[in-house]
């Protein structure tokens, strides 16, 4: 009986801590926007905006392959470099504004939603390499191939 009530007790344990989710898994952004903001040249102008499920947007404006509205599903494994570098931050540590004194300088401007907060960063000057690091991947995302145009329907 004794070992019985081990068992049990075990089995629980080993339930509850499957079924818990970690604070990091908890925080990953219900959506997360990427903005591009133009220059005196030709700097690209987009929106590209992504979902937790990898739904994504792209709307480009001026100097970009990509003109108009997009629409891609991303693949789980695609993502995955980014939920890892993103889940668990704590967006509230960053200012709201990177300004440069530089007025020809393009901005990103990220966006991130966990749960009903919403953070927007306006970055043009120096910032934390952190932030350049979660623009990269979303970049490499925005510019990637396999976007259906919806300018045609």
């Amino acid at each position: 009986m004794t070992r019985l009530r081990a068992l049990v007790i075990v089995a629980l344990i080993a339930g509850s801590f499957f079924a818990c989710k970690s604070a990091k898994e908890q925080s990953v952004p219900s959506t997360i926007e990427l903005r591009r903001t133009g220059c005196y040249g030709t700097c690209p102008i987009y929106k590209f905006t992504l979902d937790s499920k990898g739904k994504a947007q792209f709307e480009g404006e001026r100097f970009t392959e990509k003109l108009g509205s997009w629409e891609k599903q991303f693949e789980e494994v695609e993502l995955r470099p980014l939920w890892d570098l993103v889940k668990g931050q704590d967006w509230s540590q960053y200012e709201d504004e990177y300004p440069s004194n530089v007025s020809d300088l393009p901005a990103t401007v990220l966006s991130i939603q966990v749960k009903k907060k919403v953070k927007t960063i306006y970055i043009e000057g120096e910032h934390p390499k952190s932030l350049d690091d979660v623009s990269a991947i979303l970049i490499k995302l925005a510019e990637s191939p396999g976007w259906e145009n919806l300018n045609t329907q």
